[in-house]
Parts: structure tokens; C-alpha cells; sequence
């Protein structure tokens, strides 16, 4: 028992390292990338953990990727940053606003926790390729529907948002192609990682 829960924990202390590298590379692209939305495939380590060790796990990495996501918010310049930190003044104002941790940490813990059980509807006794590819595709999702959702609830005033604009960003942005990917390495990555775990 001690063995497994070591193992996990090392597995845990991976993907940790995995996010920063993540970010830093996103970071780095977004520098170069020609066009104003980038894809980005952060969700899926976090995805994958939660299919692999459960949703606390999952739940941890996704509060350490929102922690992240806040932190890079503060110390990088863009126009929109207080969206995700409390510490860049909103937009006509020379202050924070707290509820931008909302939008960064809560969706992430979300992603976290939601994958283990959306997966388990596949059942438990063999690895389902389906299934994962289905739960990375769901995971993808869910990140971008709570994220945006968050922003219009928070910050909808600020950025002129009305419903439609909102709509029109779920569906608009790099959501499918970020959902194609998750599917696509989430299904590739998984099955390697169980058997890691064993």
C-alpha cells in the first residue's frame, strides 16, 4: 500500500514538473504565434492523471495548473491579464479584482476531477480507447465552457460581452481543434501511464 501510494506520488510530482514545462513552451509560443488565439494543450496532463490516480489527484494538478495560470497572468505583460491574476488593475480601474481566481482555478480543479467519472462510465475492467478518447475530448470541453463561462459572469461588463459574444467564443475559438487534440493524446498517453502505474 505504502508502494502504491509512493508511486503515485511520484507520478504526481511529474506531471507538476510537466505543467511548468507546459507553460513555459505555451508561454514561448504565444511570443511567436502569428495569429490571436493560440491552441493549447494544457488540460491534458491533468486530464490524464484523473483518469489514471482519480479525481483528488486530478483535482490537486488542476489547482496547480490554475496556481500557474495566475502566477504567468501576473508576470507577463497583456492587455487582458486581470482576467485570470488579481493583481493586474481591471481595465479603467488601479486595482485587482479577487474573483480572476475564480476564473483561473476553479475550471482547472473542474478538468481535475470531472475525467475520472466521465470515464468510468466506460467501465473498469479493461482500457477503453474509446473511452479515453471520448473523456479527453470531454475534459477539453469542460475547460473551455467553465473558463468562458467564468469570464462573461465576472468580467462581461469590462470586455463588452453580451450572451452572443459568449457563444460565439465557445464556439469560435480554438475550442474543436483543442478538443481533437485532447481526444487525440489523451487516448495516446493514458494506456502508457496505467501501465506505469502497475
Amino acid at each position: 500500500m505504502q508502494r502504491n501510494r509512493t508511486k503515485e506520488m511520484t507520478i504526481l510530482a511529474m506531471f507538476m514538473a510537466l505543467q511548468v514545462i507546459l507553460i513555459v513552451l505555451n508561454e514561448i509560443l504565444a511570443s511567436v504565434w502569428p495569429f490571436p488565439i493560440q491552441p493549447t494543450i494544457l488540460m491534458v496532463p491533468v486530464i490524464v492523471l484523473s483518469i489514471v490516480l482519480g479525481p483528488k489527484m486530478g483535482g490537486f494538478l488542476g489547482l496547480w495548473w490554475g496556481i500557474l495560470s495566475v502566477i504567468v497572468a501576473t508576470v507577463t505583460p497583456g492587455p487582458v491579464n486581470f482576467i485570470f491574476t488579481p493583481f493586474v488593475p481591471v481595465l479603467g480601474t488601479n486595482h485587482g479584482d479577487w474573483r480572476a481566481l475564480l476564473v483561473s482555478i476553479v475550471p482547472r480543479i473542474i478538468v481535475g476531477i470531472a475525467p475520472y467519472f466521465i470515464y468510468q462510465l466506460f467501465g473498469r475492467k479493461k482500457i477503453s480507447k474509446l473511452g479515453l478518447v471520448v473523456t479527453g475530448v470531454a475534459g477539453s470541453v469542460i475547460n473551455t465552457i467553465f473558463v468562458l463561462s467564468a469570464i462573461y459572469l465576472f468580467f462581461a461588463a469590462e470586455l463588452h460581452w453580451t450572451l452572443a459574444t459568449l457563444l460565439a467564443s465557445i464556439v469560435a475559438t480554438n475550442s474543436i481543434l483543442e478538443a481533437v487534440l485532447s481526444g487525440f493524446l489523451v487516448g495516446a498517453i493514458t494506456p502508457a501511464l496505467f501501465k506505469l502505474r502497475k
